[in-house]
């Protein structure tokens, strides 16, 4: 998890740059570029370690899921990097930073896991000191003007 979080780390900050040194370029450019390496990569990954990578194997209800993870990963990446445009990356790791509570709210809900006082302090905490660390950032966006679509 910790190589997951510095790889997000570095995507996240490369969009910025990118961002700032090709104005043009917008999330959809970025997202579209990442998977025209993506799919070819996983897909012989695949191949080469065994995995079933027949969508239709699998029963209606797992393809069901499949499907919404799909179309749920698509909308996650191209809103980061979209969201990137508008406000500085400290606000925007704030923003995702809170991840592990959503988590924890739909585990309850669709998993029926239980939320111990643990968990939740420890999420809090957790983003207390993110918050803390994005205090007195000086933002590299130069027009605020657009910064409200960066948190939707």
């Amino acid at each position: 998890m910790i190589i997951a979080t510095l790889c997000w780390t570095v995507m996240h900050i490369s969009m910025k740059l990118i961002y700032a040194r090709s104005p043009e370029m917008n999330g959809f450019d970025t997202i579209s570029f990442t998977g025209y390496f993506n799919t070819p990569f996983f897909y012989i990954l695949g191949k080469t370690s065994g995995v079933n990578m027949s969508y239709f194997s699998v029963n209606l209800k797992c393809q069901g899921i499949m499907t919404m993870r799909l179309f749920v990963g698509m909308l996650l990446n191209f809103f980061m990097t979209y969201g990137l445009m508008f406000i500085a990356v400290s606000k925007g790791i704030l923003i995702f930073s809170l991840n592990p509570l959503f988590c924890a709210i739909f585990a309850a809900i669709f998993l029926k896991e239980q939320i111990t006082v643990i968990s939740v302090c420890s999420t809090i905490g957790a983003f207390g000191g993110i918050y803390l660390l994005t205090l007195n950032k000086s933002d590299s966006v130069s027009d605020n003007s657009h910064e409200l679509l960066g948190y939707f």
